[in-house]
């Protein structure tokens, strides 16, 4: 049996908001410690505090996680037999303690790796414990994995985000259609044309960034705008290429290359933003990974003088680019851009939603 020795008293619950950097920092030390290393095996395996022949938790038991942590907690203060096989000395026993403490940072932070709550159901907990693999590798954690449990730390109660949802839609009043379907989860490699009147860009603009930043919230939101590039360039709407586009979307992305002669520029562009979505990628093959937005308004200041082939061909290379990264386009009117030979098919699968016409 372990001795009982000293128990760490917690520090009092703070209300802080967490940053990137403390959370990072703390599973770095849950890790070091050994709390992801030993939690799992304690759950998974028999003669466990967590075995249900110990006669602690039932089979298949709906109790709330927070009840049989705090049940675990108090075991290990007590220094009970059944919970020492994976915690081999004093130091460790304080470490699972002090880690587990209710309302502790480090305990919420815990719970938010694994995708769990207090209220979760220990059958359903104990899964998704069980599930997640232990991280010795000097690389953890990954962005990606930063990012997913501080996501998970920020939720709102359930009554402040009825009462967010209630302002964020007056809000958006004016664009009523595409702020409905932008409240659904997202697809990865979201492909949208968007209607709205010039009057209504900001407010799309502005829409499609915050939804962008709660998806991928440190990756690149690029804004470019099509009619700027035919006024800066002076190539008249009917010959717009797809290269200007992407040219200035590199430009966006990193200004340092501003002036390079791209012969590729969808390409370089593309090769970014699977190299960002790479280094941002969590902790295991399934990781969420950040990925870059690129919204192109005003497409009507080209396609408004294009023919229905010219329309096509634009649509066509500028759409049926991959998955690398989220792509937006915006057009302020229906009648002008001109679907009609077969430019509808060449978006390659992207949702079209006209917010008036």
């Amino acid at each position: 049996m372990i001795p009982q020795g000293e128990v760490p008293i917690p520090e009092a619950v703070s209300e802080e908001k967490f940053t990137y950097e403390e959370v990072e920092d703390l599973l770095i030390e849950l890790n070091q410690k050994g709390i992801l290393g030993t939690l799992r095996p304690e759950v998974q395996d028999p003669g466990t505090f967590f075995d249900p022949e110990q006669g602690y938790i039932a089979e298949d038991d709906e109790s709330p996680l927070g009840i049989v942590l705090d049940m675990y907690r108090d075991a290990l203060i007590e220094g009970s037999s059944v919970t020492t096989k994976h915690l081999r000395s004093e130091e460790e026993r304080k470490n699972m303690i002090e880690a587990l403490a209710p309302g502790s940072r480090e305990r919420q932070v815990l719970l938010a790796y694994y995708g769990i709550s207090e209220e979760t159901p220990w059958v359903e907990a104990s899964v998704a414990i069980a599930g997640r693999q232990i991280h010795k590798s000097e690389d953890f954690p990954k962005y990606g994995t930063v990012s997913s449990v501080l996501g998970r730390l920020e939720k709102p109660t359930a009554e402040e985000r009825k009462r967010e949802e209630a302002e964020e839609r007056e809000h958006y009043s004016s664009i009523p259609r595409i702020y409905e379907y932008l409240r659904r989860p997202l697809s990865r490699g979201t492909k949208l044309l968007l209607g709205a009147s010039q009057e209504q860009l900001p407010k799309l603009e502005e829409l499609l960034r915050a939804r962008h930043k709660v998806l991928h919230p440190d990756a690149p939101f690029i804004v470019v705008d099509v009619a700027k590039i035919i006024e800066d360039t002076g190539v008249s709407p009917e010959d717009f290429q797809r290269d200007l586009i992407f040219r200035e979307a590199l430009k966006e992305f990193d200004p340092e290359t501003a002036d390079k002669p791209w012969q590729f520029p969808l390409m370089e562009f593309k090769h970014r933003a699977e190299q960002f979505r790479e280094e941002t990628r969590g902790d295991s093959s399934e990781g969420e990974s950040q990925r870059i937005g690129l919204f192109i308004k005003n497409l009507d200041a080209a396609t408004a003088e294009m023919t229905p082939v010219q329309v096509h061909d634009l649509i066509f290379s500028t759409f049926r680019v991959g998955w690398e990264f989220n792509i937006y386009g915006h057009v302020s009117s229906q009648k002008r851009i001109d679907l009609s030979a077969g430019a509808g098919e060449a978006l390659n699968d992207a949702t079209i939603i006209w917010e008036n016409d």
